[in-house]
């Protein structure tokens, strides 16, 4: 999987996600791809919620990892 890579149009948050997606990886730890703006609205939907832009955020980076072992 491609990592996203820092710009300036990047919020300090979106950096620091990205900064931790690229610890991940150097540890061994699968990022998922990214849910699209249509999975995210669904999801919204299905609870009848919207979710805090932070999160809405971190989901439209990655959806989540996959470790082989416990991370610590």
């Amino acid at each position: 999987m491609k990592l996203l890579q820092p710009n300036e149009d990047v919020t300090r948050f979106e950096q620091a996600l990205i900064k931790l997606q690229t610890q991940w990886s150097g540890q061994g730890v699968r990022v998922r791809p990214a849910a699209t703006p249509g999975q995210i609205t669904a999801f919204e939907q299905r609870l009848g919620v919207r979710m805090p832009d932070e999160l809405r955020t971190i989901y439209s980076m990655f959806d989540g990892f996959e470790a082989d072992s416990p991370m610590d």
